[in-house]
C-alpha cells in the first residue's frame, strides 16, 4: 500500500497555495508573495511560509505550468516589450502623435520593469500588516510615533 506524501499532485491547490503561485510573478520575492497570498505573520515568517510552500509538489507544478503559459508565442517578450514601450515614449514611427500621457505612462511602465522604483514597504506588527506607500513624511512619522506608543504600553503590561 502507497503511502501519499504531502502536496500530492493528486489534490488541487489550497486557496492560499493557488494566491501564492498567482503572486508569485508580480512579486519582488517569494516572501512577498507569501505575504500577498495571505500567510500570517505570527509564528512562522512569510519568508518560512514561502520556503515551505515553495518545496510542495504541486505548487512546484503549478508554478511550472505558470510559466509555460506566461512563455506562451502570443505573450509578447520582455524585450518586445520594452521596445514598445520605448517607441511610445519617443513617439516615434507609430503612425500619429501619442498624448504626453501616453509616453508618462510607457516611461512609469520601463520603470517598473527595470524595478527602479523601490518596492512597497511593508511593516509586520503582530497580526497587522500596513502597506506605507503613499503616506507622506508627516504621516509615516505620526505613525512610528503611535507604533513607538503601543509598544511601551505591551511592555508596561507584560511586567
Amino acid at each position: 500500500m502507497a503511502t501519499k506524501q504531502p502536496g500530492s499532485l493528486n489534490k488541487p491547490l489550497t486557496l492560499k497555495q493557488r494566491k501564492f503561485v498567482d503572486a508569485l510573478p508580480l512579486s519582488n520575492s517569494a516572501t512577498e508573495a507569501a505575504i500577498k497570498a495571505g500567510y500570517s505573520s505570527i509564528g512562522e515568517s512569510p519568508m518560512v511560509e514561502a520556503s515551505r510552500t515553495l518545496r510542495i509538489a504541486k505548487v512546484q507544478a503549478a508554478i511550472a505550468e505558470q510559466r509555460d503559459k506566461l512563455n506562451a508565442p502570443a505573450i509578447a517578450e520582455v524585450k518586445e516589450r520594452k521596445t514598445w514601450l520605448s517607441k511610445v515614449l519617443r513617439n516615434v514611427n507609430l503612425g500619429e502623435p501619442i498624448p504626453v500621457q501616453a509616453g508618462l505612462a510607457a516611461s512609469d511602465q520601463l520603470n517598473k520593469m527595470e524595478r527602479l522604483y523601490a518596492p512597497e514597504t511593508v511593516v509586520h506588527n503582530d497580526n497587522r500588516t500596513q502597506i506605507l506607500m503613499g503616506y507622506s513624511l508627516e504621516q509615516l512619522d505620526a505613525l512610528l510615533e503611535a507604533m513607538k506608543d503601543e509598544v511601551v504600553v505591551q511592555e508596561s503590561t507584560e511586567t
